[in-house]
């Protein structure tokens, strides 16, 4: 059976590994890699090594205290952590390093804004939040229900259902599906057909339509229920972050234009020219020939329409859209998305992720 469509099975973690793990992570502890640039938002963790980045997990939890806390053995708790190692395919975007990327991100949103110290979070919600993190993509296949249940997949049949096959076992990636989906006779989605999609527009739209929406959403939970206005700016880099990727990805249409001769246009990305600091440069020397990309979102539903007033236990001290252009002016959030009205509950288009409204 190919490989892609049997149930993972992961090995016991031997007592050796742990203890040369262990021996590694005092090595990088001493030469301070978890210190520094890694207590930045815009730190970058695909610059280490898999155990690098299983060392940085396993930091954030002794960093925050719950192993004293929930009395957890160190050797058991990097068992888990190298279990999950193990659980993630080679995937280009849903493996490990992302795992630890989303891992990092939690870990310096509840050491930065001080959730768990002032009350915001209990520790053993924080917890959650990392074993979330790095178990969310555990045996991800590269692929979304669609094709599990087209091509009546060992998934498909184990969770029985049409609609939530990866929400119970995972989630979505695009151009190796859209290959998959040829080879069994399927018509792929334009944005998972690497011979249709135009990438710097694929790119742009999902910033626009998923990720910077998300982010203004806890900005300004965070804000407005949750009196954190005076931390809002630890989150500044991320939203400037997001803004510079949206203009790189335009700068990239002027690359992308002049070489419709390449077949596969992932090879682009590999390009010296791709760089940031040369997409900056195109940007100023070449803004003529720039294509400008359309940021309109094709989302009318709302992000988060499970959401219901009664989650909150107090209302906004303060106007969370003027504080959010007080703070981000420079930001461009469509005034859809920015309108912060939350409905009461409506289970009919719930969805376990972000990544299910798409």
């Amino acid at each position: 059976m190919d490989d892609s469509l049997t149930l993972l099975n992961i090995e016991p973690v031997k007592h050796t590994r742990v203890e040369q793990f262990l021996s590694h992570q005092i090595r990088n502890l001493q030469a301070n890699l978890f210190s520094g640039p890694f207590m930045e938002f815009h730190f970058s963790i695909k610059n280490y090594s898999e155990w690098d980045m299983s060392g940085g997990v396993l930091h954030a939890f002794t960093n925050l205290e719950f192993l004293s806390i929930f009395k957890i053995p160190k050797a058991t708790l990097v068992r888990f952590i190298l279990s999950a190692q193990q659980g993630y395919r080679p995937l280009p975007y849903h493996n490990w390093q992302h795992a630890c990327s989303v891992a990092h991100f939690g870990y310096l949103m509840i050491k930065k804004l001080k959730l768990i110290e002032q009350g915001y979070l209990t520790p053993l919600q924080g917890f959650a939040i990392l074993v979330s993190a790095i178990a969310h993509d555990i045996d991800h296949r590269g692929t979304n229900n669609r094709f599990q249940s087209c091509t009546n997949s060992d998934l498909s049949k184990l969770y029985n259902t049409q609609e939530s096959i990866l929400e119970r076992h995972i989630l979505s990636e695009f151009f190796d599906q859209g290959d998959t989906e040829k080879e069994v006779g399927m018509t792929p989605m334009p944005m998972m057909d690497r011979t249709v999609a135009y990438i710097p527009e694929v790119e742009f739209k999902f910033l626009c339509a998923i990720v910077v929406p998300v982010y203004t959403y806890i900005f300004i939970i965070l804000i407005a229920y949750y009196e954190l206005a005076g931390k809002f700016t630890e989150l500044q880099p991320c939203v400037k972050t997001l803004t510079r990727c949206k203009d790189y990805w335009e700068f990239s249409t002027v690359i992308f234009d002049a070489h419709p001769e390449v077949e596969n246009k992932l090879d682009i990305l590999r390009w010296p020219q791709m760089k940031e600091d040369y997409l900056k440069k195109l940007g100023s020397t070449d803004a003529s020939k720039v294509r400008r990309l359309s940021d309109e979102t094709h989302h009318k539903q709302k992000l988060f329409p499970s959401m219901s007033r009664r989650t909150f236990v107090s209302k906004p001290i303060i106007n969370p859209e003027s504080e959010f252009r007080r703070m981000f002016g420079d930001i461009h959030i469509s005034d859809e998305v920015l309108a912060f009205t939350v409905e009461e509950e409506d289970n009919e288009h719930r969805s376990c992720c972000v990544c299910c409204i798409c």
